[in-house]
């Protein structure tokens, strides 16, 4: 008869330890977990600092579009996350808002990757993408806009891939 290998029983890890890989993983690693504290993002106005003096005006009138959907579905956290995923995508990836892209749809995937990567966003969450598209006036999801702006912050080398955005704590948190 023919001998089965012998198979290696290794322990699995505690439950603690799994989920903090896996708050790891949300939050971009080790450093973005430590970072992480309860309070909540302070009420912050946008920073076109960083932006390019040719795209700071169309970055102020995305945040103003995006400013009352977000404070309606997401409150002043989900705002300020909104207003810093805009000002340093655009900072980072000035393409994003260069060419024929319409506000609408920049400050509809704005709100959507937040949104996704607080998981917020889906069937079953706290917000549906009918729902998001009605606030903005989008006649479809703003999904592919949205993970160029993740993209943008995050690098596509840092992305989740399940759900296509890195959750960086200092931009996304809620």
């Amino acid at each position: 008869p023919e001998q089965r290998p012998e198979v290696a029983l290794v322990p699995m890890q505690p439950r603690h330890e799994l989920e903090r890989t896996w708050l790891r993983s949300l939050v971009g690693g080790v450093e973005g977990l430590d970072a992480l504290t309860k309070d909540p993002l302070p009420d912050e106005p946008l920073d076109v600092s960083g932006v390019p003096a040719d795209l700071r005006d169309r970055v102020t009138a995305i945040a103003a579009r995006l400013d009352g959907v977000a404070m309606s579905l997401l409150g002043v956290e989900g705002r300020t996350a909104c207003r810093r995923l805009l000002g340093r995508a655009v900072a980072a990836e000035p393409a994003l808002l260069r060419g024929s892209d319409r506000d609408d749809i920049a400050a509809g995937a704005v709100v959507h990757a937040v949104a996704m990567a607080n998981d917020l966003l889906g069937p079953g969450r706290a917000i549906t993408s009918t729902a998001l598209w009605t606030h903005m006036g989008l006649k479809s999801s703003p999904h592919d806009r949205a993970r160029r702006f993740a993209h943008a912050v995050a690098g596509p080398a840092g992305v989740d891939l399940a759900l296509g955005y890195r959750r960086v704590a200092h931009v996304w948190r809620l």
